[in-house]
């Protein structure tokens, strides 16, 4: 197995941060005292503030923003959606970063999951592709896209995902658009949620909120799941 050193050497042109045992064994503590419905979902959680903690301090250190990074939503509502969902959110002048990890050892495609796209509470300007290593305590930024780029690129509807060619990566993290605060964010085009009535959420909510040992977000259709787990109170429930 390649060291971090061994593998910046290789491919000096890629964006590499090192993933600390101290830091790996904080974020580890921290969600082991957090409340989630599985392993999976636990682990999830894991490798997704791995990458939330490490690409701020990127933005952070490394970058002339006006100002730094926020948490999309407020930091006790991440357990709520890690625990359904892979991915997380900064906003910089006005505008969102998706921030979505992988495991995969070959990456070959930025896949993010629907939720990220088409809520439109939660969707972003910016997707941005985390290779990560939690064992060998690094990961590696891959590029980003746009909004229009992943509503364009390859829908599954059994997945409920979205996925782009790694090739189709803009590799500059410079030219990031959130990072410039002399022009208005870009408008997304998002189709509104439907709205459920009572009785419909609470008989999903009964339904969805048994203890399994994956996701339940392929349980429903995807806008009706879409709109429950928009809401955080209703969210929250499903843990």
């Amino acid at each position: 197995m390649l060291s971090l050193d061994d593998l910046v050497t290789l491919y000096p042109d890629e964006t590499w941060l090192e993933l600390s045992s101290h830091d790996r064994t904080a974020v580890w503590q921290q969600v082991s005292s957090q409340n989630y419905s599985s392993l999976n979902a636990r682990e999830r959680a894991y490798q997704n503030l791995l990458c939330l903690q490490a690409v701020s301090r990127l933005l952070t250190e490394d970058f002339d923003l006006s100002q730094p990074p926020q948490v999309w939503v407020e930091e006790h509502e991440l357990p709520s959606i890690w625990d359904v969902v892979n991915g997380s959110a900064i906003e910089i002048n006005r505008r969102r970063l998706a921030i979505v990890p992988c495991d995969d050892t070959n990456f070959e495609e930025l896949r993010v999951e629907q939720e990220w796209i088409d809520i439109p509470t939660w969707a972003a300007h910016y997707y941005l592709a985390v290779q990560i290593n939690p064992q060998e305590g690094w990961l590696r930024v891959l590029g980003y896209a746009t909004h229009q780029q992943m509503q364009r690129s390859h829908h599954d509807p059994l997945e409920c995902t979205y996925s782009l060619d790694r090739q189709q990566l803009r590799k500059d993290l410079h030219a990031l658009g959130l990072l410039k605060d002399w022009f208005p964010p870009p408008n997304l085009t998002i189709a509104p949620l439907p709205l459920l009535s009572d009785r419909t959420l609470e008989a999903w909510i009964k339904q969805l909120s048994q203890t399994t040992l994956y996701s339940p977000r392929l349980d429903m259709p995807f806008e009706q799941w879409a709109a429950l787990i928009s809401n955080s109170e209703w969210r929250r429930v499903l843990i």
